[in-house]
């Protein structure tokens, strides 16, 4: 399942921006290259959804690609502040207040 996976990102972020300790951002970086490499759909775009414990697609959970909520996150989370929450942020025109 990719949600654990984006879930897990946004904590790490978090996590590193609150404390500065490089290990949160080695873990964010990690599963990004895991995504890089197993979840990114090439071909028709999006993300796989779920994958077997080969890392391979499947859909014994889910069948086909789901909404991009979870991933929505991953990519917006390191984007804004750790506060407001996110619509908030968004709204009051954060986006891109941590880009490096």
């Amino acid at each position: 399942m990719r949600w654990p996976i984006v879930e897990a990102m946004g904590t790490a972020y978090a996590l590193y921006t609150l404390t500065g300790d490089s290990q949160y951002e080695e873990w964010y970086q990690k599963w990004w290259d895991y995504c890089i490499k197993y979840l990114m759909d090439y071909e028709n775009g999006s993300w796989w959804q779920e994958l077997d414990a080969n890392n391979k697609v499947t859909t014994k959970v889910w069948d086909g690609k789901q909404d991009i909520y979870h991933l929505l996150h991953c990519l917006v989370i390191p984007r804004l502040p750790l506060a407001p929450g996110l619509a908030p942020a968004v709204a009051a025109g954060l986006l891109d207040i941590n880009a490096k």
